[in-house]
């Protein structure tokens, strides 16, 4: 991490994540702020959308960003919003990986599985 960059985040109240150095936070709750950096991309979080423009105002007055509105592609991830909640796929990474193993052109085989079985973690038979 750059140590403008964190000694900036630090000095306006966000920690430093333990198991992630990349991941501050500040507040909790709905008072929540969260930020992710990656490099040179910064993804700002929160249940509250006045958070993250305070946020983003914050890190403008001391470096040049250009904010590109909501997240659409992410780390591999491809990111969709939407009234039920945030959907992730990775449909462009499986396909890359597809046509670099050359199996792009490979025929689908019939697996057979029951369609119908819901599986969770708070029913059936706990392995050994």
């Amino acid at each position: 991490m750059f140590p403008l960059f964190s000694f900036t985040i630090k000095s306006s109240s966000f920690s430093a994540c333990s198991a992630d150095n990349s991941q501050f936070t500040k507040g909790e709750g709905s008072h929540l702020v969260v930020l992710l950096v990656y490099v040179d991309d910064i993804k700002i979080d929160s249940p509250n959308s006045d958070f993250i423009k305070q946020t983003q105002q914050m890190l403008e007055a001391k470096f040049k960003l250009k904010v590109l509105g909501d997240l659409r592609y992410f780390l591999g991830l491809q990111i969709a919003n939407s009234k039920h909640g945030i959907h992730l796929w990775q449909h462009k990474y499986s396909m890359k990986l597809l046509t670099h193993t050359w199996f792009l052109a490979a025929k689908p085989k019939v697996v057979p599985i029951d369609h119908q079985i819901r599986l969770n973690d708070t029913s059936g038979e706990e392995l050994s």
